[in-house]
């Protein structure tokens, strides 16, 4: 007789939840994608967005077998499923499918009506759909979601790392890049608003915590034209050379793109992260592989994307 499978909402209470959550990633994903204890609970357990991450456990005879991670958006626009995971020895049982059905018709029930798998919250560990994992990838082509794209993530070792001389001529005298400041905060806020608003709370946490330090700003007379992010990533740091340090959010306002400010911007950071001694440069979710390569990176891993109306 096939044993009862209930699914049910998790709230972490106690340590032994994380450990047996991680110890299914170990299970499943460990050898491509090693990932420390800390790290795992840290993404799926963020506080700033715990009121909006959810955790589905399948359990059958009160062990978890499989566990399904979501995150909403604050504006209700978008939401992403994290994570999917099941134990070996109970895929093709109908665990994965029935983990998906109840993320959805939970996602339903908030009102989202889209989603995306991998990215589009807050916190991830991919944009996508890993394509080392193309198990993964069949399971929810099965269950009719459609891949349209595929993005990248890049590496650059910094060991032996020189600026390359690509925007010296082109960057305008009147452009300087710079370290934000508090002075700054409001200026940096409006900015990402109206420019690129689905980044404006990465920037407002990185204000919020003070990492003023870890804002890069582009500035033409005086006036923000482009910013990024840096911080430190210790997500793959079992796979990659440690410390790791990470660029992102990088954006130009639509006029000035074409002027070099973008480059400009990149290999100020890059001088930043290797003065303050990490060791490799982690770049997600990247479309601009052909211009990140110009800058020294290399690909590192390949995703495949996928949205659905719900």
């Amino acid at each position: 007789m096939k044993k009862m499978l209930k699914i049910e909402l998790l709230r972490f209470d106690k340590g032994d939840d994380i450990q047996s959550l991680h110890g299914l990633w170990v299970s499943t994903l460990g050898t491509n994608w090693p990932i420390g204890k800390d790290v795992f609970e840290n993404l799926i357990l963020d506080s700033r967005y715990k009121k909006l991450t959810s955790i589905l456990v399948a359990r059958i005879d009160k062990k978890i077998v499989g566990v399904a991670v979501f995150q909403e958006r604050e504006d209700k626009i978008l939401a992403e499923i994290m994570l999917i995971l099941v134990y070996k020895d109970y895929q093709r049982e109908g665990v994965g499918r029935k983990l998906l059905e109840s993320v959805v018709q939970k996602l339903k029930a908030d009102k989202i009506k889209k989603v995306q798998l991998g990215g589009g919250g807050y916190s991830y560990f991919w944009p996508g759909v890993p394509s080392n994992l193309p198990n993964v990838s069949n399971f929810f082509k099965k269950n009719d979601w459609e891949f349209t794209e595929t993005c990248v993530d890049m590496v650059l070792d910094l060991s032996d790392y020189k600026t390359p001389n690509l925007y010296d001529n082109k960057l305008p005298k009147n452009i300087k890049i710079v370290s934000a400041s508090i002075l700054s905060k409001d200026e940096i806020l409006t900015f990402e608003k109206n420019n690129f608003p689905n980044w404006f709370n990465y920037f407002e946490k990185e204000i919020e915590r003070k990492h003023f330090d870890k804002i890069i700003l582009a500035k033409e007379n005086n006036r923000i034209v482009g910013t990024t992010l840096i911080s430190e990533d210790k997500k793959w740091d079992k796979i990659l050379s440690s410390p790791i340090g990470t660029i992102g959010a990088i954006g130009v306002e639509e006029k000035n793109r074409g002027r070099g400010i973008g480059s400009a911007m990149m290999s100020y950071s890059l001088e930043k992260l290797k003065q303050e001694k990490f060791k490799t440069v982690y770049l997600g979710w990247t479309y601009l592989k052909d211009w990140y390569e110009k800058l020294g990176f290399k690909m590192w891993r390949k995703y495949h994307m996928a949205w659905k109306d719900i």
